[in-house]
């Protein structure tokens, strides 16, 4: 997100979430993070996040994310949050759904 201004539409995202009592499924394991805090998704289990009027300001990291010289406009981002199926990964829950039929 240091390439765009996608970042302030996530954290909004992410606030309408915490408004809207968004929380983790029951499947979701651990049950809470190692410091004992429940895991605060930003999205719905089944939902998305629009971002509309999207720009990109910087090159990647190839480039040493300098500035571009003109801002690209992108009409729209739209966000999914992807379950994550491994166990090893510390810093979030393994939260894909349990039945893999359902998807």
């Amino acid at each position: 997100c240091v390439q765009s201004s996608l970042f302030a539409s996530l954290l909004k995202g992410m606030h309408l979430a915490k408004l809207c009592g968004v929380s983790a499924p029951s499947w979701v394991r651990p049950a809470s993070q190692p410091n004992g805090c429940e895991w605060l998704p930003y999205l719905p289990n089944d939902g998305v996040l629009l971002s509309p009027y999207v720009e990109v300001f910087r090159a990647g990291l190839n480039d040493g994310y300098s500035f571009k010289p003109n801002p690209i406009p992108i009409d729209a981002v739209v966000s999914v949050a992807m379950p994550n199926c491994n166990r090893n990964i510390s810093d979030s829950p393994t939260d894909a759904k349990p039945d893999g039929k359902e998807y």
